[in-house]
This record gives structure tokens, sequence and C-alpha cells, in this order.
């Protein structure tokens, strides 16, 4: 699965086997950055992995987690605040956003004033979109088709990823991209990993 990378942490999920974790499910995993390279691998603690498949992770400038999982009947965008250092009960974010469409990955933005989900939903262009959702005073809207016509078509589109203080686009499609993007592994009918300014 598509890796995170926040402040000095790697963030990815894993069907793995660990103590504790439920088996033959994916959760969420972490590799802190040291001095001298890399950690050892270690489940995230908390109510990310608690139940069902975890299929993607996104942190909040303020520490707060934001995760797709099935632990309900479908793969939903749920999140887990971080209080006085400790994650509280996994939050749904609402019908609005969980309103049946089959979401995988799910983007916030640093300051969490927007989502980008990957989405397979009814009104997508392709088998798969990116959309936006915003969060009005802490009520997100209907998510909507993301405007980046570059990105968007009959292919499968289901991750964008904007790195902070960045004005570029790294979305990953199975669409051969055409020349308003550059795309870093040029190959047809594949997932294709790009940047877009």
């Amino acid at each position: 699965m598509m890796p995170a990378v926040v402040l000095l942490g790697l963030y990815f999920v894993s069907d793995r086997p660990a103590p504790g974790l439920e088996p033959n499910r994916f959760h969420a995993w972490a590799v802190d950055r040291t001095a001298t390279g890399w950690s050892r691998l270690r489940p995230l603690q908390g109510p990310v992995n608690e139940k069902g498949n975890t299929e993607f992770v996104s942190f909040a400038g303020n520490g707060n987690l934001y995760f797709t999982s099935d632990r309900g009947n479908s793969f939903d965008v749920y999140c887990s605040r971080l209080v006085n250092g400790k994650y509280q009960p996994a939050e749904s974010l609402g019908a609005a956003i969980n309103d049946g469409r089959y979401t995988i990955e799910a983007f916030v933005a640093p300051d969490e004033s927007y989502l980008l989900l990957g989405s397979f939903a009814r009104d997508s262009l392709g088998n798969a979109d990116v959309y936006i959702s915003y969060n009005h005073a802490g009520t997100w809207s209907k998510p909507s088709i993301w405007a980046r016509r570059s990105i968007r078509g009959r292919a499968t589109t289901v991750r964008a990823s904007l790195p902070t203080e960045s004005t570029c686009c790294f979305p990953a499609s199975e669409a051969f991209l055409p020349k308003s993007a550059t795309s870093l592994s040029p190959t047809a009918n594949s997932w294709n990993v790009c940047r877009e300014p």
C-alpha cells in the first residue's frame, strides 16, 4: 500500500502478523527516522487498528489521525483526535462523506481545512476518482470531483497528496497522462505516480 511520510516517520498499512492484531487484516504501521537510519517497524497503537481493515492513514498538523477502514458496512473515513497525547475513539466523518461510496484513501490538509478522497463513487469519471471535501466549522461538505482536469478521465485515479508547503500535487493513476502532467513512471495501463504543478 502507498506509504505516507510525516515529519520524521514513515506510515503505511500491511497485513503482516503481530501480537495483539487481528490476523489476516490490514493494519497501520510506522517506522521512525533515527540519527543512524530507521527504527524497527511497529504497529500504531490506539483506535486506528482496533477493528477491521485499515487502508490509509493521514495526519493533520495537530496530530489528529485520519484513516479509512471497513469497520462499518464499507470503507469509510474516520478521525481519531489526539488529546493530551492520547488518541481518542475513532469518529465517523459523517453521512456527507461516508455516503455509501467506497473510499480507500483520505489525505487531510495540515490545517484540516479540506480532505482529498480516493473514492469509487457513482459520479466518478472513471473507475475511481479524487474528490475534495471542505471543512466548514467542523462539518464536512459533500465531496465533489477535484477540479484538476489533467488527472481526471476514464482511468482509475485514487490518490492525490500535497506535501506540506508544496504547490505540487502527486496523484496516482492508471492513466497514461497527457503532457500537462509529468509522469514519474510513464507506463500505460499501470499505476503511475505523477507530479502536477
